[in-house]
């Protein structure tokens, strides 16, 4: 199976320039782990829950810190053609529940979730071989 056979569509980059709150806020609207970062329709980093909660709880930094100043920017992508048993192995490799998902001209086209596998492996897929 490919993970265009089970990725979320319609995923559209955050602007660096959005503050964590609102992040925050985007995250909760569309029940989010993450969202990818871009700049001029390409993928520069990615911003999760987790790093929203320990910049602004742990290490302190206001809500209105802009995402590109602590977003991660070295970040695991994979293809909509790629294989979802090697893209849930980088996933667990790497411990990230959900990743950008590009297609080879590297525009993100959606995102996949450890729970996009499991639904789709549920639905009698053989995800797994």
């Amino acid at each position: 199976m490919r993970v265009n056979d089970c990725m979320i569509r319609g995923a559209r980059f955050i602007d660096p320039e959005v503050t964590l709150e609102q992040a925050a806020r985007v995250m909760t609207e569309i029940k989010a782990d993450a969202l990818p970062v871009g700049e001029n329709d390409r993928p520069v980093g990615i911003i999760t829950d987790r790093d929203i909660a320990i910049h602004c709880v742990v290490q302190g930094h206001p809500s209105d810190t802009k995402i590109g100043d602590v977003m991660s920017p070295a970040f695991f992508c994979c293809f909509d053609d790629d294989d979802t048993e090697t893209v849930l192995g980088k996933m667990a490799e790497t411990r990230l529940r959900c990743v950008p998902v590009l297609n080879r001209e590297k525009r993100l086209v959606g995102m996949i979730s450890i729970s996009d596998l499991a639904r789709a492996r549920t639905r009698g897929s053989t995800i797994f071989g």
